[in-house]
């Protein structure tokens, strides 16, 4: 009896919690958040890429500008996502999880949201202009980018591909005319290849969903598995000849000059084992979420930034 009153009262309390957060969804301030995507701006963070390799990220004027970037690029992406809802509304309206978003279950109307885009295209190209003319065509050429992968290339094979790694790319460059500083060209070889990589995997993902009619049609199976090992080779290959190039040097000691960021080399072959691992033996999870909920990965990621800094800022 004990246990069956116990199983009530906690089905009970699951009831309560599950009304409540269904409750909650359905508020208009929760619904507008979805719509702008906050949890996705942890994609702008690659704007810190320059100043944390040059070794700046302590700097306030340095920090202060690639902040202001960053806050312009949270804007512009979000806009990204909004007009993404407005223009594949009839489609997710058909599909099991999609039907959910904002636009689609009809709890934002679209005349509202196309009034949240230009509200945040605004916001995000006047914090540009504080940066000045040349960040200004970074985040240019970022929004065109990805209109024309909504518009024209998302149908087109390797185009499709080659923009949406393209866009990741360009979040560094924003970084560079944010701070006025350079990065090595491996270093950047490394994200365009580590962005392709993702690009790829999510089309690999997205492949084996019954939904992805369109996409079958535009890549095989094994074509997408050839596109995954060429990628994720490079990736780590580009990024290992980036940390021979590097050297450190313990403050006031000469002659200890090393290649100290070759020991993070082991952090980075292990993240892209283990991602491709959970790619293809987790199917049933989304692939953001394959992303950000396996605890494996997540702590390689961890690792490998702690390692990086204490590398760069521990031995000045």
């Amino acid at each position: 009896m004990i246990f069956v009153a116990r199983w009530e009262q906690s089905r009970y309390t699951y009831s309560c919690h599950y009304r409540m957060v269904r409750s909650i969804q359905k508020t208009l301030l929760y619904q507008l958040l979805f719509l702008l995507r906050p949890w996705h701006w942890v994609k702008n963070l690659a704007v810190y890429v320059p100043i944390v390799f040059a070794g700046l990220l302590f700097t306030h004027t340095a920090f202060w500008q690639t902040s202001v970037a960053f806050l312009s690029l949270c804007f512009l992406s979000s806009s990204h996502y909004i007009i993404n809802d407005i223009v594949d509304a009839p489609k997710d309206t058909l599909d099991v999880y999609r039907k959910h978003r904002p636009i689609a279950s009809r709890a934002v109307s679209i005349e509202l949201a196309w009034v949240i885009w230009f509200v945040c295209v605004i916001i995000g190209f006047s914090i540009a202009l504080q940066l000045g003319g040349s960040f200004v065509l970074v985040a240019v050429a970022y929004s065109v980018v990805h209109y024309l992968l909504l518009f024209i290339f998302r149908h087109m094979p390797i185009l499709d591909i080659m923009a949406l790694a393209t866009g990741y790319v360009l979040r560094i460059l924003a970084g560079e005319n944010a701070s006025h500083l350079h990065i090595s060209i491996w270093l950047a070889l490394s994200a365009f290849s580590l962005a392709l990589l993702f690009a790829v995997a999510k089309r690999r993902h997205e492949w084996n969903m019954k939904q992805a009619i369109a996409l079958k049609e535009r890549y095989s199976d094994r074509l997408l598995d050839t596109y995954i090992a060429v990628f994720a080779t490079s990736s780590f290959l580009s990024y290992t000849y980036f940390t021979f190039l590097s050297t450190f040097s313990l403050e006031g000691i000469e002659g200890t000059g090393r290649k100290w960021l070759m020991a993070t080399t082991p952090f980075v072959l292990y993240g892209i084992l283990r991602f491709l691992q959970q790619l293809y033996e987790d199917q049933q999870k989304t692939f953001q979420r394959l992303l950000v909920t396996d605890v494996p990965l997540l702590m390689t990621v961890c690792g490998w930034g702690i390692s990086v800094l204490v590398i760069i800022y521990g031995l000045r």
